[in-house]
């Protein structure tokens, strides 16, 4: 098995451990609700290699092209983003809410968020995720 692979497989197991608040009994399979996590919303600036708005606007990586604003969106509901901590939150080109406050979004790259969605999972009662990756983006360098 190759490197990457072992790696991949413990970085599975380390989400799956983690994922609940209460232990979870990681031997059986049956009985658990498992849901797959995938973590791929980046925004420009937000430290990640991609840095760009990848998942929530089609553009260039490495680029703010474009933000997304007007016509410049790749996704169909705006989240709820009240639940995330300010320093994972990037200003877009949107307008504000009718209450004033900035229309921005997440990224999944730092921590934060990461924690926040197992959190979540857990306090709903999902006992594990699943990691997924596209096996294409195992060639891209940005990836990596």
């Amino acid at each position: 098995m190759s490197s990457y692979l072992k790696s991949l497989l413990v970085f599975c197991s380390f989400f799956f451990l983690s994922l609940s608040l209460n232990a979870v009994d990681t031997d059986v399979i049956i009985g658990k609700v498992v849901c797959g996590y995938q973590g791929w919303f980046n925004c420009y600036n937000d430290g990640s290699p991609v840095d760009s708005w990848r998942h929530w606007a089609i553009g260039q990586y490495q680029s703010n092209t474009p933000n997304p604003s007007p016509n410049y969106v790749s996704f169909e509901i705006y989240p709820d983003i009240s639940i995330y901590p300010p320093a994972v939150l990037h200003q877009t080109a949107l307008a504000n809410f009718p209450d004033g406050r900035a229309a921005e979004l997440f990224s999944s790259y730092p921590e934060a968020t990461i924690d926040k969605h197992f959190e979540l999972m857990a306090k709903h009662n999902i006992d594990g995720a699943a990691l997924q990756r596209f096996i294409s983006e195992t060639f891209n360098p940005v990836f990596k």
